[in-house]
């Protein structure tokens, strides 16, 4: 194994996932994982970390990039989008990554490879997260597309209302201040507000994304899904929990943090 050559091993698995599954991906996840007990420490080898180009709707993995010691996923995603974008690859696609990814060469990265992206915003980009929280929490509600969703399974009752705003040329205007990130061909904003309610608690989330493709609110939830879904609430997500029922003085404030009534009738509860 130790005489193989990885790149070449990583091109040829990349022809073989192409000739299997010649169908066009709609929607690519990228993730990082790091592999359990790859380290050595004995010999200083850190773990290996892996970032995965996954077809969510095929459930395959296209592509896989090592990040090198000592770096980020930053410097792995680009090399895996190009090298996915050879053969055209990705084109038309989705492509969807953790707010690790929300950086304008990764997002240009994705536009050179015909593909759209969908970025999430958190504590990384505070500035433009603020303007775009302030964004939904200010307009009117007609101001942009919403779908509600609701699922019931496993003892858990789960609400998701997914909002898409297409008003964004604020965000072509002069740079406010030197260095500011510009990401290319932004098209919409998404905000996701998601309720999960068992019988012992409630738990209230809210994530902000941004994409240079003009997705509609179901769309826009599809692309939300196959992200939030791969990865764990990270700092700067919108959270906020509740045990048993939701106090009626909570009520303003639950709502800004996914929370509200409840979604299941509560014990001793009197109907209207």
């Amino acid at each position: 194994m130790n005489r193989i050559n990885l790149a070449l091993f990583s091109a040829a698995f990349t022809d073989w996932v192409r000739e299997t599954w010649p169908e066009r991906p709609e929607l690519i996840a990228i993730d990082g994982k790091t592999s359990r007990r790859s380290h050595d420490r004995a010999a200083g080898r850190a773990p290996l970390h892996l970032v995965s180009a996954f077809a969510t709707t095929g459930r395959l993995v296209l592509g896989q990039e090592a990040v090198p010691d000592k770096a980020s996923e930053t410097t792995a995603i680009p090399a895996l989008v190009e090298r996915l974008a050879e053969k055209d690859g990705p084109k038309g696609a989705l492509v969807t990554i953790d707010a690790v990814a929300t950086h304008p060469a990764i997002a240009a990265t994705i536009r050179a490879a015909g593909a759209d992206y969908l970025l999430a915003l958190k504590a990384n980009q505070p500035t433009l997260r603020a303007e775009v929280e302030s964004l939904f929490a200010e307009a009117a509600p007609d101001g942009f597309e919403t779908v509600t969703e609701h699922d019931k399974g496993h003892g858990r009752l789960e609400q998701r209302s997914v909002s898409v705003a297409r008003e964004v040329d604020w965000l072509e205007g002069p740079r406010r201040f030197p260095g500011e990130a510009r990401l290319p061909d932004v098209a919409c904003l998404v905000r996701v507000v998601s309720r999960v309610e068992t019988k012992e608690r409630c738990r209230g989330e809210t994530r902000y994304y941004v994409s240079s493709a003009p997705l509609t609110a179901a769309r826009g939830r599809s692309g939300a899904r196959a992200l939030g879904d791969r990865e764990q609430p990270a700092l700067g997500a919108r959270r906020g929990v509740c045990r048993g029922s939701v106090p009626p003085a909570q009520g303003a404030r639950g709502a800004q943090h996914g929370g509200g009534a409840p979604l299941r009738d509560q014990p001793g509860a009197r109907r209207a």
